[in-house]
């Protein structure tokens, strides 16, 4: 399938050099008072990169797939803002209406159907709509300026964790920037591209009015958008990172507590109010979830299973084991389902080269985990991420996110694009955990020698 004219090959380019004039000066303004500026452009080229390669598969290999119909779809919305902006601007506002179907004609072409029916699919079109109008409907230069827009929100989180951690910079780049699968499926015209970066501008924003205070009302709007994002495409993230993000929050509150008497006694208080607010977000929302509905997510993960009993399903799929749909069915899938969130695929069960990346890449973090587990021992372990609330926040949502993909996947092609968001967070939380030990082994070490040196002046 040829998507592509010439117009591509000569946009392409000048989109680009514009963003990075851009980025350039920005960077110029920043690095010397932030080290972690050395990698803003090296960061921008990895998701310009990553979307143009998803790209170039999609096109002209498989000739077809969602970021080839999420481009033709934007570009019909496109064609309508044009000739029909009070049509177009109906559609933004009340969405996939029958009515609304009957703005689309011959002239102007049809978005795809499948996405049009469901909701949470079409918002994305609606969303990439403007881009491909700014991008005089070129879906490289469409690519790059969505590549560039996500690429803001995933900086920002990277800040932020520069700033907790500032001697782990340049392993946060590799967490957040240059992490293959993350580039090449979080840059593209997919929903994963959206989410992932509206996740980063909340948890980035979260931090900077709960934790640090500052610039309160643009963070607060901002985060605001991200949450309204995630609950509108995959209102499933934003369950996953939620409970992480109050334990963030209440740990602050209870690290500011001078007495260890007080902070005993009010510990257990806190974890039961955040449960508690948890609770009632997760029911309160149970309308606005839908589908995603914790009732809805266990069905639909009972059927995913259940179907991979039947003869006709074959390729690239695992099973976790009979499942019942019930929460406590859940529960005892749970570990078989988070090691599948976190390490599967499996080197072996790649079957071809997208899915071998993650492959290698699920590898690396397995061998990484046991490694530290075995090193630093349990105890240890558990010492290390009590003494860090953004650690805290890591786990709760690695495990979290990779319980809920896990035991609803099923598919190695769909786990490997909806492991994306919880990649980034696990690679830093272990950076964090191996530093850490670096740093209190060397403490203890230099305290014994200079124990020693004491002892020997005497």
């Amino acid at each position: 399938m040829n998507i592509f004219s010439i117009w591509d090959f000569i946009l392409g380019p000048i989109y680009l050099g514009i963003v990075l004039v851009i980025f350039r000066i920005v960077k110029q303004q920043n690095v010397e008072t932030n080290y972690a500026y050395r990698y803003f452009i090296p960061g921008l080229l990895a998701k310009v990169g990553g979307g143009l390669g998803l790209v170039a598969i999609y096109s002209i290999v498989y000739g077809n797939g969602d970021t080839i119909a999420y481009y033709e779809s934007a570009v019909v919305l496109s064609k309508l803002l044009v000739t029909n902006f009070d049509g177009y601007v109906d559609l933004m506002l009340n969405g996939n209406t029958t009515q609304n179907w009957q703005l689309f004609n011959g002239e102007i072409g049809w978005p795809k159907w499948y996405y049009y029916r469901d909701p949470r699919t079409f918002i994305v079109c609606q969303l990439y709509s403007p881009l491909a109008l700014l991008s005089f409907n070129s879906i490289i230069a469409v690519t790059i300026v969505s590549a560039t827009l996500s690429f803001l929100g995933v900086w920002r989180l990277f800040l932020t964790f520069c700033e907790v951690y500032p001697n782990l910079t340049k392993y946060f780049a590799v967490a957040f920037l240059f992490i293959p699968s993350v580039v090449f499926w979080g840059s593209g015209l997919l929903k994963d591209t959206i989410t992932f970066s509206a996740m980063c501008w909340f948890v980035a924003c979260f931090y900077s009015v709960f934790i640090k205070k500052k610039n309160i009302l643009s963070n607060v709007f901002i985060g605001a958008c991200a949450v309204i994002t995630m609950l509108a495409i995959k209102p499933y993230i934003f369950i996953a990172i939620l409970p992480g993000t109050l334990i963030w929050l209440f740990y602050g509150k209870i690290s500011k507590i001078r007495s260890a008497f007080l902070r005993t006694l009010v510990t257990p208080i806190i974890v039961i109010v955040g449960i508690s607010v948890f609770s009632f977000l997760i029911l309160s929302m149970g309308s606005l979830l839908g589908s995603y509905s914790t009732q809805n997510v266990l069905k639909k993960a009972q059927t995913t299973q259940s179907d991979l009993k039947r003869a006709e399903y074959k390729g690239h799929v695992y099973d976790l084991g009979e499942f019942d749909g019930s929460a406590l069915g859940a529960a005892e899938k749970a570990p078989l389902a988070i090691l599948a969130g976190l390490f599967r695929p499996y080197v072996w069960e790649a079957g071809n080269m997208v899915m071998l990346l993650s492959g290698l890449e699920n590898l690396f973090l397995m061998m990484f985990s046991i490694y530290l587990i075995v090193k630093i021992g349990l105890y240890k372990l558990f010492q290390i991420i009590k003494g860090s609330p953004l650690l805290l926040l890591c786990l709760v949502f690695v495990l979290f996110f990779s319980f809920a993909i896990g035991l609803a996947s099923a598919n190695f092609g769909s786990l490997v694009r909806y492991k994306i968001p919880l990649i980034p967070f696990f690679v830093s939380a272990l950076f964090i955990i191996w530093s850490t030990h670096t740093e209190k082994k060397m403490e203890w070490e230099t305290g014994i020698e200079e124990e020693n040196e004491g002892g020997t002046a005497i």
